[in-house]
């Protein structure tokens, strides 16, 4: 069997593609797929889990950010502003 390249592939139909897809599925060996599959979602599931890690510790309770916010507004009220300031 020939290996196509790109162009070769990007003029199949699309049912070509997926017989193409089919075919490939068919000869690959199962105990490698299981191997590969579930090593690619140990990688997946280690990374989601870091994110979700990361993401965590920027949290912060909505009693502290009404809080941030009030200061935040009662420091911006302090400032004078006038027609001339919009430009």
């Amino acid at each position: 069997m020939s290996i196509l390249n790109q162009h070769q592939i990007a003029s199949l139909t699309y049912r070509e593609k997926i017989a193409l897809i089919d075919e490939l599925w068919a000869s690959l060996d199962i105990s490698e797929i299981g191997t590969s599959l579930d090593d690619a979602y140990d990688h997946i599931l280690e990374q989601r889990m870091a994110d979700c890690d990361a993401e965590t510790e920027m949290l912060i309770t909505l009693d502290r950010a009404s809080r941030q916010l009030r200061e935040m507004l009662r420091g911006a009220s302090t400032y004078t502003v006038g027609a001339t300031d919009a430009a």
